[in-house]
């Protein structure tokens, strides 16, 4: 009889998993071992080298995570801008837990300038790599940590485990990492609270799909470090511990023995270069990553073969096309060796003239950087996904983007050519009445008088039937003063059509008194007019002052907010640096009093030991004090004993 073939248990599923396994990884974000008595010799260096570095508070200080703590963070937390800073807010037992660049360079202690960018070029990683004796695909996405020297595999393998976003497939390394590890050896500048800062937005981004990835409780220890410095004081519980794995020194033994095949060391190991052998090293300018009077081998020559043997030459028909198209001439180096800039050529027309290997390609990041990465399947939903363009697709796109460029040119072209005419016009300020230049009522009359006689229309007279004058269109904003000089033109009308009918049958004398007397009262209102417009431009002058009082008060208060919050912030970080002092006389504080207490049991178990030896020491003096007593009583009966033996004996 066959025997029973036993069934396979169903693979578990997503939805079986309990909360604190999907959203947690205990070998994320753990603390490292450093090997303090420099046991293992293969390490010897570079465990020291960290020991020393700025990086070794964040990597080295283990504290209790408490899972209840983060996963209120996470679930509430937010990107907000305060004051100009980019923050991510999250909401703990009613209070409120900030994260910024800032604030994680203060508690984790890293010491990094503000104005230090947080990615390496690419050419700079490139050659860094083969001065490491790196057998790996340098100008992949991905760098594998086997291909590495151990001791460079180490430090890649802490970065990995203790600042990185990953939460799985700890054997490789994006460009971003080994821009890190590229940065810390040849001590460039770079800026890991930023980095750690932009990995935890970009968690704040994901949704759970296939090309978003799936969000995680990133950071925990991180995390609760910072909580212990702003709200020392949050409920903990023993039942609440979130597992975050330690490295130990078995897990370095383990490392040297995986995959020690796949790369064979020099013996004797090749001594590190850069800051890690050198405490005054000098970081090499630009890209570089070596010094012009290095004498050790230049690694150019092997990286340009290299590119060009994965990435070829142009044809002079796509330099062609790339000039027409206003683009950087071809330079193989210039999208492969080094991130390209924002908004240039490359990362608009999308050019496909270095394909990318098969299972990558191109994309932009948030930074403006044309860049690969790896098209992931459902096996893998942690990565960034794009699907993938047949050939006829990506020369329809760039046909498309072609023409969209040539057409963009030929619209500014145009532009440019277009008459200034066809601008709006601004409008024009009228200009204003002087009243200095205003006439007296004598001067009117004279001028009015000169002008009448010269051009003095001939009399008529008007009849009933006498068409009446229709007043100009009054504008909108004069509507206030267009309805009472509407009353007075209509009695002036009606008077002059009086004076009219009346005017002919005035002789000389009466004529000339009539317009004098009209020029009288012209000259009148044109004073009364000057008067309100030069109280009017008196007043405009006094509010200007007030204008102009008020701007440098503004000045003045802009100034000292400025000075003040300049003051809050080191205030701020003061009290971060107090804090953090304050937490590490606490953790003092719990060693001493644990000492306390131990010597106190010890001072105790010596108390009971000498008291139980005195009390046994003073049974036995009275022991032998009693035994002393009937030993001298046998002796003195023994001795009259013999003293009466003796005188009977006499007797005798």
């Amino acid at each position: 009889m066959a025997p029973k073939t036993q069934k396979r248990k169903p693979p578990t599923k997503r939805t079986d998993k309990s909360e604190v396994e999907i959203m947690s990884e205990p070998r994320h974000n753990q603390v490292a071992y450093l090997d303090p008595e420099d046991k293992l010799n293969e390490y010897k260096g570079i465990t020291k080298w960290l020991r020393e570095s700025r990086i070794n508070h964040a990597i080295t200080h283990q504290t209790t995570v408490y899972k209840s703590l983060i996963k209120a963070f996470w679930d509430s937390a937010e990107v907000v801008e305060v004051d100009g800073t980019e923050m991510i807010r999250g909401r703990v037992n009613d209070q409120d837990v900030v994260v910024s660049v800032e604030i994680l360079n203060t508690v984790l202690q890293l010491g990094d300038d503000p104005e230090a960018p947080y990615s390496v070029p690419l050419k700079c990683q490139q050659g860094c790599l083969l001065r490491m004796k790196c057998t790996g695909d340098i100008l992949g996405k991905q760098l594998n940590k086997p291909s590495l020297p151990l001791r460079y595999k180490f430090l890649l393998h802490v970065l990995i485990q203790c600042l990185s976003n990953r939460r799985s497939g700890y054997d490789v390394a994006n460009n971003d990492l080994v821009g890190l590890m590229v940065a810390l050896i040849l001590n460039k500048p770079f800026n890991i609270s930023k980095y750690i800062f932009a990995n935890m937005k970009e968690n704040l981004r994901r949704t759970g799909s296939v090309t978003g990835g799936s969000k995680f409780w990133m950071y925990p220890r991180f995390l609760q470090m910072i909580m212990n410095v702003q709200h020392p004081n949050l409920p903990k519980e023993d039942n609440d511990v979130l597992k975050v794995d330690v490295m130990k020194e078995s897990s370095l033994r383990i490392l040297r023995g995986c995959r020690a095949k796949s790369y064979k060391e020099s013996d004797p190991p090749r001594k590190l270069f850069g800051f890690l052998g050198n405490n005054a090293y000098v970081a090499p300018e630009n890209d570089k990553w070596r010094h012009d009077n290095s004498e050790s081998d230049d690694e150019e020559p092997t990286l340009n073969k290299k590119i060009k043997n994965k990435f070829g030459k142009k044809s002079e028909s796509d330099d062609d096309e790339s000039d027409d198209e206003g683009g950087d001439g071809g330079n193989v180096g210039a999208g492969v060796g080094a991130a390209s800039a924002p908004g240039g050529d490359d990362a608009e027309s999308g050019s496909d003239d270095n394909p990318p290997e098969p299972g990558y390609e191109h994309f932009i990041d948030e930074r403006g950087i044309r860049q690969l990465r790896r098209i992931c399947s459902d096996r893998d939903p942690d990565e960034d996904y794009v699907s993938s363009d047949t050939e006829s697709e990506k020369a329809r796109k760039k046909r498309v983007a072609i023409q969209r460029k040539k057409k963009s040119r030929k619209t500014i072209g145009e532009s440019q050519a277009q008459p200034s005419s066809t601008q709006p016009s601004e409008p024009v300020q009228e200009a204003e009445v002087n009243p200095q230049f205003a006439f007296s009522a004598e001067e009117a009359g004279v001028m009015t008088t000169s002008l009448s006689e010269t051009a003095q229309p001939p009399p008529t007279t008007t009849s009933a039937t006498e068409t009446p004058v229709v007043p100009p269109p009054v504008e909108p904003q004069q509507a206030a003063t267009s309805s009472s000089l509407r009353q007075q033109s209509e009695a002036h009308q009606q008077s002059s059509t009086h004076c009219v009918r009346l005017f002919s049958e005035l002789n000389p004398d009466e004529k000339v008194e009539f317009l004098f007397s009209q020029l009288q009262a012209a000259s009148g209102q044109i004073n009364r007019h000057s008067e309100i417009i030069l109280s009017s431009l008196q007043t405009n002058i006094a509010q200007q002052l007030q204008i102009n009082t008020l701007k440098e008060t503004v000045q003045k208060q802009q100034a000292e907010i400025e000075r003040l919050r300049a003051e809050n912030v080191q205030l701020r970080a003061a009290d971060n640096a107090r804090g953090i002092e304050m937490n590490r006389q606490k953790e003092r504080s719990t060693l001493l009093l644990q000492n306390v207490d131990k010597l106190s049991g010890k001072y105790d178990d010596i108390t009971k030991w000498y008291d139980s030896r005195n009390k046994y020491i003073a049974d036995s003096v009275k022991h032998m004090t009693s035994t002393y007593e009937m030993t001298r009583k046998r002796v003195n009966t023994l001795w009259h004993e013999r003293c009466k033996a003796q005188e009977v004996l006499r007797k005798v």
